[in-house]
């Protein structure tokens, strides 16, 4: 599954997306609303609520888990994302080129992750021990028109978990950049 949750300064938007493998479906619902329905917290341990009239996300922080619950006609999630403020992390900031444009971005990596996602009559699991999340939490102001690519993988290599973080953006990565 994919979640985003954004106030791009004139609406604030989410998305839940689900691509289920086996039959090539991908499952959408996209909410829209005033940027006053969506309170960012100041890190990412904070609380997050988003009301739209066709759903609502939030993000709670319980210390040692983060739980993720989408409500909307469509599709409803349950997620659980293990996670501390002790856990390892990656924070960068991204200079763009015009003054007072950046991007700061602390990314809360291979979590491991429990839960489900309903769609319809369908149930899809995410299964303990088998499932991981990332949380791209990030402040900015982004140029009109950016390229930005990233990927992050997650595995178990016997008993060793290992995260691989890829991306690249068109600002300047030269302090240093998340992988």
């Amino acid at each position: 599954i994919g979640l985003t949750l954004a106030d791009l300064g004139i609406l604030a938007f989410s998305t839940l997306t689900l691509e289920d493998y086996l039959t090539g479906k991908i499952h959408e619902v996209i909410m829209f609303e005033d940027t006053a329905a969506l309170d960012f917290p100041m890190t990412p341990f904070g609380n997050t609520l988003f009301e739209a009239p066709n759903g609502s996300v939030e993000y709670r922080f319980d210390g040692d888990h983060r739980a993720i619950t989408v409500l909307s006609s469509e599709m409803e999630a349950q997620v659980r994302l293990e996670d501390s403020e002790s856990l390892e992390a990656i924070a960068v900031s991204h200079a763009f080129d015009e003054p007072g444009e950046f991007f700061y971005e602390n990314k809360r990596l291979s979590m491991p992750a429990s839960g489900t996602v309903v769609v319809g009559d369908t149930t899809y699991d995410f299964g303990e021990g088998e499932s991981f999340g990332v949380l791209d939490w990030g402040r900015g102001v982004w140029p009109d028109d950016v390229k930005w690519e990233w990927g992050h993988f997650t595995g178990m290599l016997g008993d060793q978990l290992v995260g691989i973080n890829m991306g690249t953006v068109n600002g300047d990565d030269s302090p240093g950049s998340a992988d």
